[in-house]
């Protein structure tokens, strides 16, 4: 917790190495910094999926789902929000959803009561403010949180602005590549995001784009899966 924390950075240690949000992240900075302390740290995230107009869609919605589920979503790269094209929006929807609906069968629990609290706020919040639940939603007293998809979400709600770190995401459609990119770069949790397409180059050009650290393409955060390979 916050004191073992702190009491490790009064020793004086040779580095300091911090996984964890954004607001305990900056108390490390400043405590590692008044001391000398080199610090390496990796914060929150609200990555994006982009999905395009011409991306094999059930490849498209498989991946997307695995990136919002996987570890109940408690993966600082998982997938929160989901920009896709117009043209391909419903077809991906529907077959996201089902994707979604298969895995709440093996959807774990969050690690603890304080962020399952969190997260049920975003959904009731996101859903106060006229959001549509597409699927999932509040679960019934002890059962995890299952797989939960909103469309409709207000850009000042959680749901959109802040790490939900939980099975929750939020899907929004757009007419063109440039609203894509516009709408993936609404965020000041630039971690990483993912883009879908069968044009490599395209993807690329795309991706180039993205205001965040990491890109990966037709897949998401999917070696944090494989620990021979390097993150990202």
């Amino acid at each position: 917790d916050a004191k073992a924390g702190a009491a490790l950075i009064k020793a004086d240690p040779d580095m300091v190495v911090f996984t964890g949000s954004t607001k305990t992240g900056r108390k490390v900075a400043v405590s590692c910094a008044y001391r000398g302390i080199p610090c390496e740290q990796e914060l929150g995230g609200k990555d994006c999926a982009v999905v395009l107009d011409d991306a094999d869609v059930e490849r498209a919605a498989a991946g997307v789902a695995w990136g919002i589920v996987t570890n109940a979503g408690q993966n600082c790269a998982g997938i929160e929000r989901v920009v896709v094209h117009g043209r391909v929006a419903e077809h991906f929807e529907r077959a996201l959803i089902e994707q979604l609906r298969r895995a709440a069968r093996d959807i774990p629990h969050l690690v603890t009561p304080a962020q399952r609290a969190l997260v049920i706020g975003q959904i009731n919040t996101a859903l106060e403010a006229g959001a549509t639940l597409m699927t999932g939603g509040v679960p019934e007293d002890a059962e995890p949180i299952p797989p939960t998809l909103l469309s409709g979400v207000p850009r000042d709600c959680s749901a959109w602005t802040d790490e939900s770190f939980g099975p929750v995401a939020v899907i929004v459609a757009a007419s063109n590549e440039d609203e894509l990119v516009r709408v993936a770069n609404d965020t000041v949790f630039g971690l990483g995001a993912s883009v879908w397409s069968q044009n490599i180059r395209r993807a690329e050009r795309v991706g180039a784009r993205l205001k965040t650290g990491m890109v990966w393409i037709n897949n998401h955060s999917f070696t944090g899966a494989v620990p021979d390979l390097p993150w990202a």
